[in-house]
């Protein structure tokens, strides 16, 4: 769990304990926080200790920098661009002579361009006396106040806006709701064409959907939806669909409703039994590293259970 020596990498002794001994993941990512580390990137064909890692970060801070290397089925070369340019506009220094070494770069002159000759002053215009009223003091004041929406207010008050629009449905409108709210961030996570949305009940993490795109999911989830606290890092193995997903939004958000409202919701959506059988095959389709994380966060609920009692 502490930070490896240039002695201890070059040691065959340190790699050996490496491979045999279990791996101090959480307490290394302590040590990691603890001496004011922000930026990550995984080396590696599959972004999947991200995810993990992530998900203790958000329990302690809400910033950081989580980019992977590579994706499975992704484009390698516009993945690793797409990470450069993360890095680059959040003020980490790179070696561009390094990055464009296995390259022959040449410099090309550029045609020279006419320029257009055009002026761009503010004509002066004659224009007309506006009498404004005072708004008085707080109390008694006569006049109303105007405000000027602007975009990032809008922007800010979109999720809010959906749970308004959420709440106001019938209950029967509620779940294609959710349906499609959680749809709509998953394929913008996935860069999915539009034109050819996703089934309701595939599975997530079969079209694409890795441990960190997860934890992306659940983030935006907590804020579209205002939630007061964030949802469970194992959302997506939880629920596994955009319909079980809903579903499980839905009794988050109406749990105090009548039950007969909350029946009539879930009716028009029926969702497959998801036992034993089900589960095993999910694990089995996992990385160790998300059984893993998986395993611990179940974990972790039991020992708060037990704590309460």
């Amino acid at each position: 769990g502490e930070l490896v020596t240039a002695v201890e990498v070059t040691n065959g002794a340190y790699w050996r304990r490496h491979l045999r001994q279990p791996v101090q993941f959480m307490r290394a990512m302590e040590t990691l926080y603890a001496d004011g580390h922000t930026v990550f990137v995984e080396i590696g064909p599959q972004p999947t200790l991200l995810g993990i890692a992530q998900r203790f970060w958000s329990r302690v801070d809400t910033s950081g920098l989580w980019l992977p290397s590579l994706r499975p089925d992704w484009d390698a070369w516009v993945q690793m661009l797409e990470s450069a340019a993360s890095l680059w506009v959040h003020g980490i220094p790179l070696d561009w002579d390094a990055f464009d070494q296995p390259y022959v770069r040449r410099r090309v002159p550029l045609p020279t361009y006419p320029w257009a000759h055009a002026a761009y002053w503010t004509e002066q215009v004659r224009g007309q006396w506006v009498q404004r009223q005072d708004a008085g003091d707080v109390q008694h004041g006569g006049a109303k106040a105007q405000r000027e929406e602007k975009p990032e207010d809008v922007a800010e008050a979109k999720g809010l806006r959906f749970v308004d629009e959420l709440t106001a449905a019938l209950a029967a409108d509620r779940l294609p709701l959710l349906v499609d709210f959680v749809r709509g961030h998953v394929m913008r996570i996935l860069r999915l064409d539009p034109a050819q949305p996703l089934d309701r009940r595939r599975r997530l993490l079969d079209v694409g959907l890795d441990s960190l795109m997860a934890v992306e999911l659940r983030s935006r989830l907590t804020s579209g939806l205002d939630l007061a606290a964030m949802l469970p890092a194992t959302l997506v193995f939880d629920h596994p669909s955009l319909e079980a997903i809903a579903i499980y939004l839905h009794d988050k958000l109406f749990a105090s409703a009548a039950s007969t409202e909350i029946g009539s919701a879930t009716k028009p959506l029926e969702t497959d039994d998801f036992d034993l059988t089900t589960r095993e095959t999910e694990i089995d389709a996992m990385s160790d590293e998300e059984a893993e994380a998986l395993l611990l966060d179940k974990l972790a609920g039991l020992d708060d259970l037990f704590g309460e009692a």
